[in-house]
């Protein structure tokens, strides 16, 4: 009995920690995506520093230097946003992966309880069966 006991907690434990595994894997991932992502964002920032740097010595009138601004500006913004764009994509597979993990989740989840329901109707009807059954025995013996 107590072996049973241990093996269905054991049974229990590892149900309740191979989804936190699943969950930790995934965020690592996109984490480590992120850091990724991010490191290359400094990378281009410094090397459009050096280019402005650079252009910067070419420069003859104010009107160079608006040009220049603002073509580096165009040039940032676009970047940027194709940064920002790249960082949504890794958020919405991270989400959409926790998403399928937890619909796993539910339906096995679901599937133990209603198994643990059955198990428990079983139990129920084996002892009311029982209760009929020594009833029946002492009211036959009553009538006796």
């Amino acid at each position: 009995m107590q072996t049973e006991i241990f093996e269905k907690l054991k049974e229990v434990n590892q149900a309740a920690l191979e989804p936190m595994v699943k969950i930790n894997q995934i965020t690592s991932r996109a984490v480590e995506r992120f850091a990724k992502q991010q490191l290359n964002l400094v990378s281009e920032g410094l090397q459009e520093g050096v280019k402005q740097s650079q252009s910067f010595g070419e420069i003859k009138s104010l009107q160079d230097l608006v040009q220049k601004q603002s073509s580096l500006a165009a040039e940032y913004t676009e970047k940027f946003q194709g940064q920002a764009q790249a960082a949504l994509e890794i958020f919405l597979e991270t989400q959409a992966e926790l998403n399928a993990l937890a619909e796993e989740n539910f339906k096995v989840a679901s599937a133990k309880v209603e198994e643990g329901f059955k198990a428990v109707a079983e139990k129920v009807e084996e002892g009311v069966k029982a209760a009929t059954a020594v009833t029946s025995k002492k009211t036959a013996k009553k009538a006796a």
